[in-house]
């Protein structure tokens, strides 16, 4: 696990604080996973067997950070380093041991930990240079181009697709021995897989129906068959969660570059359904139900391959003469196209012909929200935003 130079010397001072405390601190969930994944991250997230808002008040007055009470079930706090740009979560165990807390998660590569006293024990051991290598003894005979690649690092996963932007890519590093991993984590990030350690954690909260989806399009992971049958199963526990949590996680997918698979995927399944009105109503194809069972090998649709279906690029980019009548996916006059999801596809798929194009489209229009996001879901909804925009609470 590569600790980033610029956090260690604060990981270095808040694990003396904990030391002096006598309080073990436990570094998990997506903190554990961007490493591993070597993707940046300055949101770090500790769990600790007792007294967790009490630690982080300390520890934020010890530091002279900004202390944020987060929850009190579990209790949850927050620190926040401002300077640095860095922010620290520490929640109390959910269950009467660590391994117990890790299985409550809502994945598996979100269930690992590792104690941070082993993590910088590991990082002073990586940064502290071998005797042998200083000795100069002869001319050091040159090393082969290829010869990193026969470092033993564990199975490397299959490249990642260049779809998304936010994707880390490499190979997952080699893990230190602290790791603590009781649902199967690490083998799931090696095979890019995402997981639900348990049925039961969909029970526990069913806002991690769509949640398995946003990772998977953010990622470029694939969701595993047996996720996807407890998926279709519990599809109709969705409505419990609050409309906003619903919109937060359904605008994450659509920031990601091609949001449409994943899209398509989860309105298979039934869940677009489910927050969406026009997709029950038949206008983006057959009922979920007439799909049928998930078949064995549903893969290809979550890794965006495959041709994607062409329509004419004017209306999206403005190339050439502008139409009198625009199309009716953009403003929602006129029939109902009978494809709405060719629309999204293109408009995905088509470069912007001028930078200032793209920066626009990206414009921050609030939280996770941006104009690229917004017409993507104008162009899902074929216009229709009235009743979507007062279910998911859009203003």
């Amino acid at each position: 696990m590569n600790i980033p130079e610029t956090l260690t010397p604060r990981l270095a001072t808040l694990q003396k604080f904990a030391k002096k405390r006598g309080v073990e601190l436990y570094l998990v969930g997506g903190s554990v996973r961007d490493l591993l994944l070597n993707r940046p991250t300055a949101d770090l997230d500790f769990a600790l067997a007792a007294d967790a808002i009490q630690f982080a008040k300390a520890f934020a007055a010890y530091i002279g950070g900004t202390f944020v009470g987060l929850d009190e079930q579990p209790p949850t706090a927050r620190v926040v380093l401002k300077r640095q740009n860095v922010s620290m979560d520490f929640a109390q165990f959910r269950a009467k041991s660590l391994s117990e807390d890790l299985g409550l998660r809502d994945l598996t590569i979100n269930a690992i930990a590792a104690p941070l006293e082993a993590i910088l024990r590991d990082a002073r051991s990586q940064a502290t240079p071998s005797p042998v290598k200083n000795v100069a003894r002869g001319p050091v005979p040159r090393e082969p181009a290829n010869a990193n690649q026969n470092v033993a690092r564990g199975p490397v996963p299959r490249e990642l697709s260049n779809a998304n932007q936010n994707v880390a890519r490499g190979p997952v590093p080699r893990e230190p021995a602290v790791l603590i991993d009781p649902c199967g984590g690490i083998a799931d990030l090696t095979a890019r897989q995402l997981r639900f350690p348990s049925e039961q954690v969909i029970y526990d909260d069913a806002l991690r129906l769509i949640r398995i989806y946003r990772f998977a399009a953010q990622l470029n992971f694939e969701i595993s068959h047996d996720s996807l049958v407890c998926i279709q199963k519990h599809h109709t526990l969705l409505p419990r969660v609050s409309p906003e949590r619903i919109r937060d996680e359904l605008m994450k997918i659509l920031r990601v570059e091609k949001a449409s698979p994943y899209l398509q995927e989860m309105w298979k399944v039934g869940l677009l359904t489910q927050i969406i009105p026009i997709a029950s109503e038949g206008q983006l194809g057959p009922t979920p139900a007439a799909q049928g069972p998930v078949p064995r090998n549903p893969s290809p649709t979550f890794v965006g391959r495959g041709p994607v279906p062409r329509q004419p690029a004017p209306t999206f980019v403005g190339r050439g003469p502008v139409p009198r009548q625009p199309a009716p996916t953009f403003v929602g006059r006129g029939p109902v196209p009978r494809q709405p999801w060719n629309a999204l596809d293109t408009f995905e798929s088509t470069p912007h012909a001028h930078p200032d194009c793209d920066a626009y489209l990206k414009t921050e229009l609030g939280w996770e929200v941006n104009r690229r996001s917004l017409i993507k879901l104008c162009l899902l909804l074929q216009g229709e935003l009235g009743d979507a925009a007062k279910r998911l609470k859009l203003s």
